[in-house]
C-alpha cells in the first residue's frame, strides 16, 4: 500500500452548506413513470398503482442503496474494506479486531461520515446518503472532522 498522510485533510468547503443549499437528487415524479424514465408496469387490472414508484427491482435497489442510511453505510464500509481498509483522512489501516481480541460489531472500527453533514436532517432516507457524500474515517478523524464542521457552521452563523 502507498504512503498515507499523517494528519487529517482540511475540511472540504462543501461541508458548510446549509439545508437550503441542498438540492434533491431525484427528479420530480412524473405520473406513470419511474425516476429512470421507464413506464411503470400496470397491475392485473391494467392500471398503474398510485403507490408504485419504481419500474422494477433494479431501480428500487439502486434508490435504496443511494438514499437509505443503513444500506448506504454498509456499502461505504464494504467499498472501503475492498479498497484496502484505510481511513480516508489519516490512512490508518483497519485492524479488524478490538484491542481485547474480539471482532468489532460491524467488522470494522471505522465510522461513516457525511461530507455535507445532515445537520438535523432525517437520517433514514435522504439524498445526503449518496456514496459520493460519504467517507470512511477512524474514530479520531471522525471526531476531528465533526468538530471542524461544527466550528465552521458556528462561524458561518455569525
Amino acid at each position: 500500500m502507498g504512503a498515507r498522510a499523517n494528519k487529517p485533510s482540511p475540511i472540504r468547503a462543501s461541508a458548510v452548506l446549509t439545508a437550503s443549499d441542498r438540492v434533491a437528487c431525484m427528479p420530480p415524479r412524473v405520473e406513470g413513470r419511474c425516476v429512470c424514465g421507464a413506464p411503470l408496469p400496470a397491475g392485473k387490472d391494467g392500471v398503474v398503482s398510485p403507490r408504485r414508484r419504481w419500474c422494477g427491482k433494479t431501480c428500487a435497489d439502486t434508490a435504496t442503496l443511494r438514499h437509505f442510511w443503513s444500506q448506504a453505510r454498509t456499502a461505504a464500509l464494504t467499498r472501503n474494506r475492498r479498497a484496502g481498509g484505510w481511513c480516508d483522512h489519516c490512512g490508518v489501516p483497519d485492524p479488524g479486531k478490538r484491542p481485547d481480541g474480539k471482532r468489532y460489531r460491524y467488522r470494522s472500527h471505522f465510522e461513516v461520515n457525511h461530507i455535507v453533514p445532515l445537520v438535523g436532517a432525517y437520517r433514514g432516507w435522504s439524498c445526503l446518503n449518496h456514496p459520493d457524500n460519504l467517507e470512511v474515517l477512524c474514530h479520531a478523524c471522525h471526531v476531528y472532522v465533526t468538530n471542524q464542521q461544527r466550528a465552521s457552521r458556528r462561524l458561518a452563523a455569525g
